[in-house]
């Protein structure tokens, strides 16, 4: 199964910004909803990437904030934009979830706690999703389910407590928090266990856990979240969990849950600004997720990404995530590397890709992250893996 993720688009208005107190702060986005071309509308330019790397995919993700700092008209629009780009791609199911930017959820901005979701009821085309069920228990319960092929899917509403609160202290307590109570983990936990597909796909705005590469001041993560993992893993299935919320891409393995660890995906952001702590390295980025649901031994698949050049959506660079990272099981560089060299080269002295991960199935979700560490234990054996496009490409006699 193929998922495109898009998540924290953060767009924002040109005509707004203009108004006194249209927005608050610095940060937000350079992507304008009124832009109308791909070079300037990152939504628009989805298709001609996707074209170039002769993809399909099942089902688009979107993982919240889609407009900075609550305003309607621009996430109207940019709801209505992922549509047109999936009629135009030919994929018939899109998914959205809350995100904090998404519904007022600070006390001075709340007249009436109880109607801060109406807005969301009324978007049409219809969110979070066209089915009605699908719409009715994710508003009701904030936990909801769909069978995509051989996959289940489940959507959590973190942001379903915004806005409550009795004064500004207390709802910042809530906002800055992604929230899953009791009764939502166990909703989620008895749709995995008794679903009838091996393999559970979740989306959240918010991170279950600390993000490893981030330097957070904000200590926002789920307060449970790592209990909430082991049960996912627990449940038996093959867990991806994917979110967004906090601009850093990352891929772990949790080492959670006795019978599986589930995957967590964080895959923010489409197109906001940096946080101050980001400015070397950050890149926005698009997703998408091959989930191998042909594996039954361990969540396991392939992450393809791109990023924003300025104009146009390119293969990604960045260090923690290139544009090819395979998830699955852990793999030993040292062990790796003696496997290899173990292997026959043939005359010409390279071994092709395809011919290697034949004989070593453990290449398979090695990560060319790894790529300097890998060749340097090789070194002493005379080879070295030659990459091309963030894949494996060959390994060659020196």
């Amino acid at each position: 199964m193929r998922f495109l993720i898009i998540s924290d688009i953060h767009c924002v208005s040109r005509e707004l910004s203009k108004l006194n107190g249209g927005y608050h702060g610095s940060t937000g986005s350079d992507f304008f909803i009124e832009e109308r071309s791909s070079t300037k509308n990152p939504i628009f330019a989805i298709e001609a990437a996707l074209k170039d790397a002769n993809m399909q995919v099942d089902a688009i993700l979107c993982l919240g904030d889609f407009a900075h700092q609550s305003k309607q008209l621009p996430f109207l629009q940019v709801w209505r934009d992922i549509h047109d780009l999936a009629a135009v791609l030919d994929v018939k199911e899109v998914y959205g979830i809350t995100g904090n930017h998404d519904i007022l959820s600070r006390a001075e901005d709340v007249q009436d706690a109880s109607v801060r979701l109406d807005f969301l009821k009324s978007v049409r085309p219809a969110f979070p999703h066209s089915n009605d069920a699908f719409r009715a228990d994710y508003f009701q319960d904030g936990v909801a389910s769909a069978e995509l092929g051989d996959c289940c899917l489940i959507a959590i509403d973190t942001c379903r407590a915004h806005g409550l609160g009795g004064d500004a202290e207390q709802t910042k307590g809530i906002w800055e928090v992604g929230l899953v109570t009791a009764d939502m983990q166990e909703k989620i936990l008895r749709i995995a266990s008794e679903s009838e597909k091996d393999h559970i796909l979740v989306i959240m705005h918010h991170h279950p856990i600390k993000v490893d590469e981030l330097e957070d001041i904000y200590p926002d993560a789920m307060e449970d979240g790592a209990q909430f993992l082991k049960a996912l893993g627990d449940t038996g299935k093959k867990c991806l969990l994917v979110h967004g919320h906090k601009h850093q891409v990352h891929l772990k393995i949790t080492e959670l849950g006795t019978a599986y660890s589930p995957i967590v995906f964080s895959a923010a952001t489409f197109s906001a600004r940096p946080y101050p702590t980001q400015i070397n390295g950050f890149y926005n980025l698009f997703h998408i997720i091959d989930f191998d649901t042909s594996e039954t031994t361990f969540p396991a698949g392939e992450i393809f990404s791109w990023s924003w050049s300025g104009t146009s959506w390119v293969k990604s660079k960045h260090d923690l995530m290139p544009f090819h990272v395979p998830f699955g099981r852990e793999v030993d560089v040292i062990a790796l590397a003696k496997e290899l060299a173990e292997l026959n080269l043939p005359a010409t002295g390279t071994l092709r890709a395809e011919a290697l991960f034949d004989e070593c199935q453990n290449l398979k979700f090695f990560r060319i992250t790894e790529l300097e560490a890998l060749n340097k234990e090789l070194a002493p054996h005379g080879r070295v893996i030659l990459p091309l496009n963030s894949k494996i490409h060959a390994m060659m006699e020196i």
